[in-house]
């Protein structure tokens, strides 16, 4: 199947996130849990014993890792999608059969992974047919597929 799109900002900022599925899932939220908590509990720490001072240190290194967490990846997200989308990104692709590593969905593109390369498919230019004929190379060729909730607005 070949195909000739050109991907907008959403689409590709929605590819990276699926790529990146497992650091913004459930990994996350344990990372902010524990981030916050090793943050409150230096503070109070350093309440109790206002001499130690490093225990003040490691509370706010543990708040500037939960911002980059929370705030620096999506941004740096965004940038990177800004940077793809306004280069020509107008791609003429034939939807690889064989050796697909990874394949995803989300609610607006499929994402395929192969050999080192990248493929973000909208769905937006496939017609039904088309999309059913991704979904069972996904699920017949890919090592690990995954539909992917991104929750966007």
């Amino acid at each position: 199947m070949e195909l000739e799109y050109k991907l907008n900002q959403d689409e590709i900022e929605e590819s990276l996130l699926c790529l990146n599925w497992k650091r913004e899932g459930i990994v996350k939220k344990l990372n902010v849990i524990l981030l916050t908590v090793i943050a409150l509990g230096a503070m109070l720490w350093y309440m109790k014993q206002s001499d130690k001072f490093f225990l003040l240190i490691l509370a706010g290194c543990s708040l500037l890792l939960l911002f980059f967490i929370l705030y620096g990846i999506p941004i740096r997200r965004k940038y990177r999608a800004r940077k793809m989308a306004g280069k020509d990104n107008e791609c003429h692709i034939t939807v690889p059969e064989k050796n697909i590593q990874l394949g995803m969905e989300s609610e607006d593109v499929f994402t395929l992974k192969k050999e080192g390369q990248t493929y973000c498919i909208p769905k937006r230019i496939l017609s039904e047919e088309q999309e059913q004929e991704i979904r069972e190379i996904i699920t017949r060729k890919a090592v690990k597929t995954y539909y992917v909730l991104t929750r966007r607005k």
